[in-house]
């Protein structure tokens, strides 16, 4: 443990080649205890920041790890801390699209059980919600509408609703609109949009 937290601490490697010899370790009671002779602990880092240590020894030979050994567990290494760091970075990144996924599944279910008609509208004023009850009142399927721009979808709204959409983009406040619309085929409508 010493050694890893050497290691972990330092963010260098350490090689020694009879650890019971090692001045640096000589007082270590497990390195004595274990009889450790040949030692190589390098770090797991990750753009800079130290995630774990990979260890190695040898209690029976002195000398069993070089420089080219060193080397070699170096690389495996730092491949290896990439791979944990991406492994960690795929699971954050599936948690939340799942927090995601539930949460746009329970917007949609109180989205669809409102019996007011909702269409909601991106930045570019197209449609990007349409519940149900927004179907029935004007006859258009969401299927069909999503993603189209509002008044391409709905052109007699443009005229009541064009310029009060500017105005709630600029900052003011709007009460609720009431309006009347002929629709063709099914006749007036009264709209009330908040």
């Amino acid at each position: 443990n010493t050694i890893i937290n050497e290691v972990f601490a330092t963010g260098r490697p350490v090689l020694t080649d009879n650890a019971r010899a090692d001045p640096r370790y000589q007082s270590m009671e497990s390195i004595v205890g274990y009889q450790l002779r040949s030692i190589l602990a390098v770090p797991l880092i990750v753009r800079g920041e130290t995630i774990g240590a990979v260890y190695c020894d040898n209690k029976a030979l002195t000398a069993v790890f070089k420089e080219s050994e060193l080397n070699l567990l170096t690389a495996f290494a730092n491949q290896a801390a990439v791979a944990i760091e991406n492994a960690r970075l795929f699971e954050a990144a599936r948690a939340q699209l799942v927090a995601i996924s539930e949460m746009r599944d329970l917007v949609d279910s109180i989205f669809g059980s409102v019996v007011s008609g909702l269409i909601t509208l991106d930045g570019r004023d197209s449609i990007s919600a349409f519940n149900r009850a927004a179907e029935h009142i004007t006859f258009s399927a969401a299927a069909d509408v999503i993603g189209a721009p509002l008044f391409a979808v709905l052109p007699y709204l443009h005229a009541p609703l064009a310029e009060r959409l500017a105005h709630i983009r600029a900052g003011e406040s709007q009460s609720v609109i009431e309006f009347e619309v002929l629709l063709p085929r099914h006749g007036r409508r009264i709209w009330q949009v908040n």
